[in-house]
């Protein structure tokens, strides 16, 4: 009876919100199609998610299909060809398109591999600040998370520091960039590494690196819906992101995806079916659908191999284990890809997560199998719960294994095994006070730094304001009882993005603080500082290049925050 039902409900479901990609696949039975379907109509409904896109490999084969919404206002539905953006996924984009750079300028005679130096690529570009690292660091730790350099994430989702600046200007102003742990001591995921990463493909195939991605890879692979997150809203067929607000859906702002400079670390969008001819070519060792191999064997191998221990905090973090049914263990970093254990099969994956699209995606190498998910919201998201599930499921079917999960578990996972407590946002008490004039006076004007840009603080309704890149404005409250300004985020950023930043002033001279110090607690917990002496675009006025850098690896509580604090979005748990 039960069987019975999932399989009306299915029809029901897929008949108003699913359609399938018909090319006479085999890879599911009817019965196993009808198990996903369930399971994905239930994961939808109560995690409110918009909308689904599926990619899956095997043996060559592809599927691809969609669930529910592109657009809840005008109800068109995702289906195999709308456009989701993957987030995180196209860091292996970048790896790829650097395999295929290194082959070409093999085959006239250059020697590039994954060991190579940036310096020997950049020319000098890139630099980093202290000589080791400009004279050591490889692409190799660029891609692998191990350059021990800090990050800014909530700086390149705010707009850094204007639409105008290009990867050449990173690349060229990373030497003012501060550490947060030694040289390849430790995993610490950066989103800025693979940035520079780019700047290397910009350099080596002597055009931007969008260009060079549709060129080498979108062209190849005949990805034709494939495009950018920044060029997101020329595409008709794009799914739009979502943000959940008082128990509502709505609509994302448009402004947080108007970013163009994250493109290789999180930039590429496609639908359901390009994915899946994507799936295709990572299994088929980098041979197009003609046949011919874009990347040389040994570099090609070496794109996979684990290379970098993420620590214990992910390994925890991303491993399944007792008391539920399945094991699963996270252990090390590749190039652009995690690597795993799942129930005794070799696994590649890696999440997305960029505002409301939020993606996931696993190889499974040796079983000739892969699979994608995309979804356009809802913001916030936990992947762990709200997304990676369903993966799991097609993840046993595809390796022929019994599954553990139903379709009953899609909304409750993983409480049938764990007694787990719903994520609660955490509420603090604030004091504040008014400033007088002649306080607000003490605080007011331009701020510099010579990576993180210009910062201005101004008086505006009774409160001082900033605004943080292109487009984050910030109203302070003073808390006199810690001497602090508490930040409060303006527009549906406030909302959606759960946390405060804490600022604070230093260096009182002439009755002008001289240092802007801006904290994300609870977000990522970066840290940025300003110096009234410093311009961004303008005249440094300070010996040595600004202030000297807040190493976060001098503040012992906070050497491990970024890690713990970006993952915990994966899990409520």
């Amino acid at each position: 009876m039960y069987q019975v039902v999932v399989l009306l409900l299915s029809v029901i479901f897929c008949h108003t919100t699913c359609v399938q990609f018909m090319n006479n696949t085999t890879i599911f039975s009817i019965h196993e199609e009808v198990e996903i379907d369930a399971f994905a109509s239930n994961l939808m409904k109560c995690k409110r998610i918009p909308g689904l896109g599926l990619a899956v490999v095997k043996n060559g084969q592809r599927f691809s299909k969609g669930y529910g919404l592109r657009d809840i206002t005008t109800n068109e539905p995702f289906d195999e060809n709308t456009i989701s953006c993957g987030a995180s996924l196209g860091k292996a984009f970048t790896a790829v398109l650097l395999a295929m750079l290194m082959t070409e300028q093999n085959a006239k005679g250059r020697k590039f591999d994954w060991e190579t130096k940036v310096k020997d690529v950049s020319g000098g570009d890139v630099r980093f600040p202290d000589d080791v690292r400009s004279k050591e660091m490889t692409l190799i730790d660029l891609l692998t998370h191990r350059a021990g350099m800090g990050t800014i994430d909530l700086l390149l989702l705010a707009g850094y520091p204007d639409n105008r600046a290009n990867r050449k200007t990173f690349a060229r102003r990373m030497k003012y960039m501060h550490e947060i742990s030694s040289f390849r001591s430790e995993f610490q995921y950066n989103n800025l590494m693979y940035i520079q990463a780019g700047y290397i493909a910009e350099v080596l195939g002597g055009m931007p690196y969008e260009d060079l991605v549709r060129d080498r890879i979108f062209k190849r692979l005949n990805m034709t819906t494939a495009t950018f997150m920044g060029e997101l809203g020329d595409r008709q067929n794009a799914a739009k992101p979502y943000d959940l607000v008082n128990d509502t859906l709505v609509d994302s702002d448009q402004f947080v995806y108007k970013v163009h400079m994250i493109s290789p670390a999180g930039g590429v969008c496609a639908s359901a079916d390009d994915y899946s001819k994507w799936l295709h070519f990572l299994l088929n060792d980098a041979k197009t659908p003609n046949g011919k191999r874009l990347v040389d064997g040994s570099i090609w191998e070496g794109m996979w191999k684990g290379r970098q221990y993420i620590g214990d905090v992910m390994t925890r973090s991303f491993s399944l284990y007792k008391p539920l049914p399945v094991t699963m263990s996270a252990t090390s970093y590749a190039i652009a890809w995690f690597t795993a254990n799942y129930r005794g099969h070799e696994m590649m994956f890696h999440h997305g997560m960029f505002h409301a699209y939020n993606a996931f995606t696993v190889i499974y190498p040796k079983a000739k199998s892969a699979l994608i998910l995309t979804v356009n919201g809802p913001l916030p998201m936990y992947l762990n719960t709200d997304l990676i599930p369903l993966s799991y499921l097609i993840s046993d079917i595809l390796l022929e294994e019994t599954p553990w999960l139903q379709s009953s578990d899609a909304c409750t996972y993983p409480t049938r095994w764990v007694n787990a407590t719903a994520h609660k946002p955490k509420t603090t008490d604030y004091e504040f006070r008014n400033l007088t004039d002649a306080q607000v006076i003490r605080y007011t004007g331009r701020y510099g730094h010579l990576f993180f840009g210009d910062i201005d603080i101004f008086h505006q309704d009774g409160a001082l304001m900033t605004m943080l890149g292109s487009f984050m404005n910030i109203t302070l409250r003073y808390e006199p009882r810690k001497v602090r300004f508490v930040g409060f985020l303006e527009g549906t950023l406030r909302t959606t993005l759960s946390f405060s930043p804490i600022v604070t002033f230093s260096e009182l001279q002439n009755d002008l603080y001289q240092n802007m110090t801006l904290h994300f607690v609870g977000f990522t917990n970066e840290v940025y500082w300003f110096h009234r002496k410093v311009s961004f675009n303008g005249k440094n006025n300070l010996t040595n290049s600004g202030i000297t850098p807040l190493t976060f690896c001098d503040m012992t509580s906070l050497c491990f925050c970024y890690i713990i604090v970006y993952y915990a979005l994966l899990t409520k748990f």
